[in-house]
């Protein structure tokens, strides 16, 4: 990941948190935090699914309107909001020191941390790639979606995400500069990678590994495991002379 990335994203993040143009009786951002922390609180123990506006706005003892002030884009903006505190969080689980030097080690690591991170915190990582994000991250010059509404809301969502898939594709770019990459582009290469832990994920928070063992311990043995297996496999396609990893 580039410095660029790092700063503007660091950027974006900082306007994120400006108070709303007109706060409700004078409490100004406080509100909108306490809002913000009871709507992640509802996500982590219910599912994105049912974050509803009142529901937080009852939550957090505020007036039903409260959250119509601070999120004009509605429930949606609101979800986007939770999804951007996720990515933080996951930014900074993939990038905890130490990280390893190696690349093929890196992408171990990368893609071990991708996978611990959303089985240890499923619900919120439901809501970081909710389905009901996509049209407002995708066309956000549509007047008609939440995005034309809440527009910092979702340049800093989308620069988070791109914040993200840069500390994914890095180790790939390592080995390609030490020419242990075969012949293709790594970002593209990225993809394989993402999709791989994503699809970890999926698979471990549906429909399990282990039974009870991965209930009780979401990063279980089995769950890890697998993951290094499954990251083994991938690596031997995509390293140019595969050795044992």
């Amino acid at each position: 990941m580039t410095s660029r990335t790092r700063s503007t994203g660091s950027h974006a993040r900082s306007r994120l948190g400006a108070s709303p143009a007109v706060p409700e009786r004078g409490v100004g951002s406080e509100l909108r935090d306490s809002l913000t922390r009871h709507a992640l609180r509802l996500v982590e123990e219910h599912g994105p699914d049912g974050l509803t506006l009142r529901a937080v706005a009852r939550a957090a003892e505020a007036s039903h309107n409260a959250p119509y002030i601070y999120f004009p884009g509605g429930v949606i903006e609101l979800l986007a909001v939770v999804a951007i505190h996720g990515f933080e969080a996951f930014i900074a689980a993939l990038e905890h020191s130490p990280v390893k030097s190696d690349p093929v080690e890196r992408t171990h690591e990368v893609v071990r941390r991708y996978v611990r991170f959303g089985v240890e915190r499923p619900q919120l990582y439901r809501a970081m790639f909710h389905a009901r994000l996509a049209d407002s991250l995708e066309n956000p010059d549509d007047s008609t979606l939440p995005a034309a509404r809440a527009p910092e809301t979702f340049l800093t969502l989308r620069m988070l995400k791109v914040e993200a898939y840069e500390l994914l594709v890095a180790p790939l770019f390592a080995l390609e500069s030490k020419g242990s990459l075969r012949a293709g582009n790594p970002r593209e290469f990225g993809l394989a990678v993402a999709a791989l832990a994503h699809g970890l994920v999926g698979e471990f928070i549906d429909e399990g590994l282990e039974g009870r063992a991965s209930r009780l311990q979401p990063w279980s043995k089995p769950r890890r495991e697998m993951t290094a297996a499954i990251t083994d496999m991938l690596l031997h396609g995509l390293l140019a002379t595969p050795a044992r990893l």
